[in-house]
């Protein structure tokens, strides 16, 4: 049986694609859940909290499920920490049984823990850990962890493109950034293809937030940016 994995764990500073507020981001491969028996993982769902029925393995039913399941867990840890309202979104991934979970954060060093934590909890329940103490170890570590340092803003000193919309974003933002390097400025610029300056691809990724415009205002001897914008979810409560 394939490993919970995190693909990937990011803090975004500021307005992203989840939520109009920083928001931790982690990548998730739950292939194992999709293809586990019914028997293994429902009992795990149960002291979650959920009252979803899982399905079949590798069914449409059990997607959704698997889905639903990563909420509920980092939910159960926001819990386990004395956290009582939590905004949590989840996005299906590029291929079934990967996903993308997002929880609003406030203590970075809180977000941290659970970013790293959450795959490694995911993957000791699939191999038969009791649930609350799996989950009450965690949220200990988040609680006894210094709260870090808040979330900046960057305030641009260089002129800055933001290119948003509903299509062309990525194309629209090439072609710009392909006009300010011909005019002879040293440019880079973020999209969903990455982090790029002045043609060379520094982080590749989805960097259509504050992320990608961090990177980009980072980049040396910057004379203008160029920025895909992508767009916000809703409001909701945060780490404590």
């Amino acid at each position: 049986m394939p490993a919970v994995t995190a693909e990937e764990v990011r803090l975004l500073e500021g307005p992203n694609l989840y939520f109009p507020k920083p928001a931790l981001k982690i990548r998730l491969d739950l292939t194992a859940y999709l293809q586990a028996p019914a028997g293994v993982v429902a009992p795990i769902a149960s002291a979650l909290g959920m009252r979803s029925r899982a399905g079949e393995p590798g069914s449409a039913q059990r997607q959704v499920f698997v889905q639903r399941l990563a909420v509920y867990a980092v939910r159960a840890v926001a819990r386990a920490a004395g956290v009582s309202r939590v905004g949590v979104r989840v996005r299906p991934g590029h291929a079934p049984g990967h996903v993308t979970v997002a929880a609003v954060w406030r203590s970075r060093s809180r977000a941290e823990i659970l970013g790293d934590g959450l795959a490694p909890l995911l993957q000791d329940l699939l191999d038969g850990a009791a649930v609350d103490p799996a989950v009450a170890d965690l949220a200990a570590r988040m609680v006894a962890a210094a709260p870090g340092s808040a979330a900046t803003v960057r305030v641009p000193h260089v002129p800055v493109v933001s290119i948003t919309g509903t299509n062309g974003k990525t194309t629209t933002t090439r072609i710009v950034a392909h006009l300010c390097m011909t005019a002879g400025k040293t440019t880079a610029w973020s999209s969903t293809d990455g982090i790029v300056v002045m043609g060379e691809v520094v982080e590749p990724g989805d960097y259509s937030g504050p992320a990608g415009a961090r990177g980009v205002l980072d980049a040396p001897g910057l004379e203008i940016g160029v920025l895909e914008t992508a767009g916000a979810g809703c409001s909701f409560e945060g780490w404590g």
